[in-house]
């Protein structure tokens, strides 16, 4: 506890930590006790007794993927980057293997991200562009691959050129390029871009990014093609 001006003490991370340890001897059966107390001590920097409190929580019942993704942040902080890997794979893994799609993309996005601070550009490229089209999380795939594109040193205009043309690109691949084309005003090309992305990207891509629905929309002017609506 920290005093302020007034006289009263203010609760530190370590102090909330502290009292979650406390809390959690009396309700050790308890995974959201469990989970909060883990919360805690990361937010504390106590991350050994982190990483011990998600593994408890871990065995008191199946966690979802984004607490996986704050466990494997505290083993990567603690150094520990083959276990950070390793439980992300799991939790990938699991997640598959229940039909939890959006619970496998979130684990495997993590894990390419881990792979990109290692210096494996092409493992992380790879775990990006399986999920670029994806609904819910083209964008966290989206800022790997770029990430990874980037740190390789190719050109990131013409890796988005080539990602488009292939058909594997996500929405804000797509808007960087129509914003290019308007500026050209290269409305031909502009439609052939938004006649793939119709045919390649989920229902509703139009309005993935504000605005972009208003861009299709003037580059489509004065033609007979339609922008698809959304679900």
């Amino acid at each position: 506890m920290i005093s302020n001006d007034d006289g009263w003490r203010r609760e530190t991370p370590r102090d909330a930590a502290r009292r979650r340890l406390e809390a959690l001897a009396l309700h050790f059966a308890d995974g959201r006790a469990a989970l909060e107390t883990a919360r805690a001590l990361a937010q504390a920097g106590e991350l050994e007794r982190a990483h011990r409190s998600y593994r408890h929580a871990r065995k008191l019942g199946p966690l979802d993927a984004n607490v996986d993704v704050e466990h494997a942040e505290v083993l990567r902080r603690l150094g520990r980057l083959d276990d950070a890997k390793a439980l992300l794979t799991e939790s990938a893994e699991r997640h598959r293997a229940s039909g939890g799609v959006r619970g496998q993309a979130v684990a495997e996005c993590a894990l390419g991200e881990l792979y990109r601070d290692t210096g494996d550009l092409a493992v992380g490229v790879e775990i990006a562009e399986r999920w670029l089209r994806h609904p819910e999380v083209w964008d966290l795939a989206t800022f790997l691959w770029v990430d990874c594109i980037s740190l390789e040193g190719r050109s990131l205009e013409r890796a988005v050129k080539g990602a488009i043309e292939r058909g594997n690109a996500s929405p804000a691949m797509f808007h960087a390029l129509l914003q290019e084309l308007e500026r050209e005003g290269n409305r031909t090309m502009a439609r052939a871009v938004l006649a793939i992305g119709d045919e390649t990207l989920f229902p509703g891509w139009l309005d993935a990014i504000p605005e972009m629905r208003s861009l299709a929309e003037r580059l489509l002017s004065g033609s007979r093609e339609s922008v698809r609506a959304a679900p």
